[in-house]
């Protein structure tokens, strides 16, 4: 059999939610998981959190649970959230969008008449109105059709909003158990929803309403899909958190023989290899990152079709190791440091970058910056770099960066020397303003 010709398109796929040419590689127990959800949502209706680091695929786990819940005849609407959704207005305007979004897919596979599906965007898109979807009769064909009215529980306006999107999400939970289908929100990036006051936030009031349609065994379920701080804004946010953390996932860096298989097989299918062992330093250098492995992967493959070579050699990678570097730092790690504006906290993070290892001590930051930052700044800068979501806390005393490999290219591109020499030349009222004083 002939040399297969190398493709002439990368077959690795880098970029945000991208879905790799090996999705399922080292993700079946999350999606098996999911899968047991669907399978129980008319009995036992429960919820799930999918957690990890920025580049470990959850965005591409969220978006096979919606495959496979279609596979399942359930319906799931998935939506990524922002700040916004910390305020009320804009998140009345998501969960009905959402909550409109789970009808038209229920009408679209029992076929509801035009006129009523015409009828459904003016029935949500204020909070005043109200979708009440009934069967018109009993055991009738499905093609029948379905009736629409107002619901006092949905359009009195005086009731709270909560109260609302409760007797909402009970319809829509009516509408699919009598269907024998299900609902599944799937909200990604759920520690936007962090909040000032979260018992009183849009987040309480969300998972207050699925909790309460749920104990009524209706086939609604809600999957939060974010950072490992979702754990604490689901505990401070609801009584009823532990519903939602005894379904917690963590997705974390892929299994060692699953980053090759990521690395290896792809290449492969192209025509274009690695040569034994380069993977694997590939993986390594990756530590075994599902978003890394595609970016080093098209990276080094590119370098080497460019190049004409009829396989990847370890040569090959050290020489496209410096462009690949500069890449992610241009487009991973760079729009992130970018939204840091305050020089203290910059300088914050070129202090943790300085540490050694993903977990940095609280005490190492202070003694580092002794004589330039007082103990308390450090302490409100940290606080203002965890809601940034670019540092989290991993334990007493301990702190991390929300992305893997931050503190290397702090330290590459942001050294603190360099930062301390900057914000040491900066004249004292400047940096009195800035601490506050």
């Amino acid at each position: 059999m002939g040399t297969q010709k190398p493709a002439q398109v990368s077959p690795f796929r880098p970029g945000v939610g991208k879905e790799p040419p090996e999705p399922y590689v080292g993700r079946q127990a999350e999606l098996d998981a999911f899968g047991k959800l669907l399978r129980e949502l008319h009995y036992n209706p429960r919820n799930m959190t999918l957690l990890g680091l920025r580049g470990v695929g959850k965005s591409v786990v969220s978006k096979h649970f919606l495959k496979l819940a279609t596979d399942q005849k359930v319906v799931a609407v998935r939506r990524e959230i922002a700040p916004s959704f910390t305020v009320q207005e804009e998140f009345e305007a998501m969960v009905l969008s959402d909550a409109e979004t789970a009808f038209e897919r229920l009408s679209a596979i029992h076929r509801i008449s035009e006129t009523a599906r015409r009828s459904l965007p003016a029935l949500v898109q204020v909070i005043g109105a109200s979708l009440h979807v009934a069967l018109s009769q009993p055991g009738l064909p499905l093609d029948v059709g379905f009736t629409l009215a107002p619901d006092p529980d949905i359009v009195t306006r005086g009731r709270p909003f909560v109260d609302r999107l409760t007797a909402l999400y009970r319809k829509i939970g009516e509408v699919a158990r009598d269907q024998g289908r299900g609902v599944v929100l799937v909200i990604d990036e759920a520690q936007a929803a962090r909040c000032p006051d979260p018992r009183m936030g849009t987040l309480s009031q969300l998972l207050q309403a699925v909790s309460q349609v749920q104990e009524d065994n209706l086939p609604v379920a809600l999957v939060l899909v974010g950072l490992p701080p979702v754990r604490q804004i689901l505990t401070d946010a609801s009584s009823h958190a532990e519903r939602f953390l005894a379904g917690s996932l963590e997705v974390g860096a892929l299994p060692p023989e699953e980053a090759l298989v990521a690395l290896e097989e792809p290449a492969r299918r192209s025509g274009l290899p690695f040569e034994p062992g380069v993977a694997q330093q590939v993986a390594e250098d990756c530590q075994n990152y599902p978003y890394f492995i595609q970016a080093f992967g098209d990276g080094v493959w590119n370098f080497a079709h460019d190049a004409g070579l009829p396989s990847i050699r370890a040569e090959d990678y050290a020489a496209s190791l410096p462009a690949l570097r500069a890449g992610l730092d241009a487009t991973f790690y760079g729009p992130r440091y970018g939204r840091i504006t305050a020089n203290i906290e910059r300088l914050v993070l070129s202090a943790m970058g300085a540490e050694e290892g993903d977990v940095v001590a609280r005490s190492a930051l202070v003694q580092r910056l002794g004589g330039v930052v007082r103990a308390n700044m450090v302490d409100r800068t940290l606080l203002a770099l965890i809601d940034h979501d670019v540092v989290m806390r991993e334990g007493w005393g301990q702190l991390r960066f929300t992305a893997p490999g931050y503190g290397r290219y702090l330290s590459r591109q942001h050294p603190i020397a360099s930062e301390l020499r900057a914000y040491r030349t900066r004249s004292r009222s400047e940096r009195e303003v800035e601490l506050g004083r």
